[in-house]
């Protein structure tokens, strides 16, 4: 797992995941969790990238609602080798009403 601190409040309605370029070690199964203070959480998102190691491209987690936090929480739950670890290029946030 790894946590980002925003720097501030985002109102979020998604997140992205950039796994590897080879999609080797690629988390396939996720929950993303969001926080004001870095203490508290609560689950944005969970699922599944189907196909990853296939077609290794950035993937969109769209939001049910949007949601407010500062710190976001990346859970991979799963790796594509079933691996004990994972490799990821990114993880990043979309903003609602962003461009």
């Amino acid at each position: 797992e790894c946590v980002l601190d925003a720097g501030h409040i985002m109102n979020i309605e998604a997140f992205t995941m950039t796994p590897s370029l080879l999609g080797d070690a690629s988390p396939d199964q996720y929950e993303f969790y969001l926080s004001a203070d870095g203490k508290n959480w609560q689950k944005a998102a969970e699922g599944e990238f189907p196909y990853l190691k296939k077609n290794p491209q950035t993937r969109l987690v769209k939001l049910d609602r949007p949601m407010s936090g500062r710190y976001i929480r990346f859970v991979a739950k799963h790796s594509v080798d079933g691996e004990d670890y994972v490799i990821v290029a990114g993880i990043g946030a979309v903003e609602a009403g962003g461009a």
